[in-house]
């Protein structure tokens, strides 16, 4: 392996090294979980309480001069003490507490323990792909290139779940898009129907008063009006009976030497007569108090229909502002479903570019006679600095 030039070796260590790197950063940026696990309000509040500054922090303590010089040595304890003072739990903390599962999710489905399986799994295979690349300076060629095989077939996995998670995260988001559609659809049908209600109130709200004050003209007289009804029908019924009276004496009287029909007739016409002047002010009185009763009538009718209305305007408030908190939140879902979609498309564009590298370095790997190249080890003081880019991204919600 001699006949390659130093400078293109180097350039092969780099380029390895910086694959390597680049691999590492796709494991921290790429912790996808299932959307419909997500407490979204929570979630979008919880991110802007994460202390990342402090992870940054973290990283700038490690000591990657020590580092590198552990690695040269063969002591991987020491290696990785050092890179454990890096803390990436406030970040995996920050999704375990913000899952839960909302109430249109199937509850047999246990998201919650999917994403903490999902987590723990994720997390263990970071430690031993750690573990691996922490291993690769001290390795023969042989035993370097098949840890490297390795590596790339976990990127296989990676890859092809960060598509699957792009495609549930893509469906979701159109599914919320269209319960929002829905939600604005009915809260707009509630508004219309909120104000044709409100317009009813408002014309009832003005013909009350005149009903009202035209019932208290005439229920003012409803009492007396009411005891001359009563006083007048009851003479026009006993003019009535006695008149019956009459006419069944009469209807009785076969022989009549003493004229009696025609005085009995005469007494049929006077009680007739007088019910004729009685019943004219009977009906009229009648007619007054059916008014009155028309009024009072018309009056719980409105003041009942005006319950009834302004109820079911308040209902429909109540219904719209639920409707309203919900849209919001199918929003903020919406929002960050297609966000997370877009991410895992991005992670797996990443990690497909690093397969790529992960082939080259394969080809630039057989010319090198050891995984231990002082330039390769040199680019893990870029770390530092990537993370830190990570942690920027992570706390602008990239």
């Amino acid at each position: 392996m001699n006949f390659f030039p130093t400078t293109i070796l180097l350039t092969k260590a780099k380029f390895m090294g910086k694959t390597l790197v680049v691999f590492i950063l796709s494991l921290l940026l790429f912790f996808p979980t299932p959307a419909l696990a997500f407490d979204l309000g929570g979630f979008l509040k919880d991110v802007q309480k994460v202390d990342l500054n402090k992870v940054v922090n973290d990283v700038q303590k490690v000591d990657f001069n020590k580092v590198v010089n552990d690695i040269q040595k063969g002591d991987l304890n020491k290696v990785s003490n050092e890179l454990q003072k890096i803390d990436f739990n406030p970040v995996i903390n920050l999704i375990k507490n913000t899952v839960n599962s909302p109430a249109s999710v199937d509850p047999s489905i246990a998201y919650n323990q999917e994403l903490q399986s999902y987590i723990s799994k994720l997390t263990g295979d970071f430690k031993n792909i750690l573990e691996s690349i922490q291993k690769l300076p001290t390795l023969p060629e042989k035993e370097g290139q098949e840890s490297l095989a390795t590596i790339d077939s976990q990127l296989q996995k990676l890859k092809e779940d960060s598509s699957n998670r792009a495609k549930q995260f893509d469906t979701w988001s159109n599914e919320q898009q269209k319960k929002y559609q829905e939600l604005l659809n009915n809260i707009n049908t509630m508004y219309q129907e909120q104000q044709v209600l409100k317009g009813e109130v408002e014309a009832k709200n003005a013909e009350l008063p005149i009903v009202e004050r035209e019932l208290g003209l005439e229920g003012s007289q409803y009492d007396e009006a009411y005891k001359k009804y009563e006083k007048l029908n009851r003479e026009i019924q006993d003019n009535l009976a006695a008149a019956r009276h009459i006419r069944r004496e009469l209807d009785g009287l076969t022989f009549d030497p003493l004229g009696l029909k025609s005085s009995f007739n005469a007494e049929i016409r006077k009680y007739e007569g007088e019910n004729q002047k009685l019943e004219p002010l009977r009906n009229d009185l009648k007619s007054r108090l059916d008014r009155i009763s028309q009024l009072r009538n018309a009056v719980e009718s409105k003041k009942a229909e005006l319950r009834s209305k302004q109820s079911r305007i308040n209902t429909l408030e109540q219904n719209k502002t639920k409707l309203e908190s919900n849209r919001q939140t199918i929003a903020e879902a919406a929002v960050l479903a297609t966000r997370m979609s877009s991410f895992c498309n991005k992670a797996e564009n990443d990690i497909n570019l690093a397969k790529q590298n992960i082939g080259n370095v394969k080809e630039y790997a057989d010319a090198l006679a050891s995984f231990s190249d002082p330039d390769i080890l040199g680019e893990i003081k870029d770390l530092a600095t990537l993370v830190t880019n990570l942690s920027n991204k992570v706390s602008q919600g990239i």
